[in-house]
């Protein structure tokens, strides 16, 4: 079997460190109540075309962790449901 790289860690762990902060960015907006349910959903859609283009092997497991996940913050922070 082969050895991973450490490049290809180091771009591993560079891409994974990028799309917390991408996704953080986002949640943090949704949270702060500053968008519309409009805007947050152009938001997460623009993110999400962004990682189609990063990792884009990986789209499955992206929506099942960050679609649910932006999918509560608009619930309960612009809906107001619990």
């Amino acid at each position: 079997m082969g050895e991973v790289s450490d490049e290809a860690l180091r771009e591993d762990e560079e891409r994974a460190e990028t799309i917390r902060y991408i996704v953080d960015d986002v949640a943090r907006q949704i949270r702060d109540g500053g968008v519309t349910e409009a805007e947050a959903r152009d938001l997460v859609g623009r993110v999400r075309f962004g990682m189609t283009r990063m990792i884009s092997d990986q789209m499955a497991t992206y929506d099942l962790i960050y679609g649910a996940r932006f999918e509560r913050l608009i619930r309960q922070f612009i809906r107001g449901e619990p």
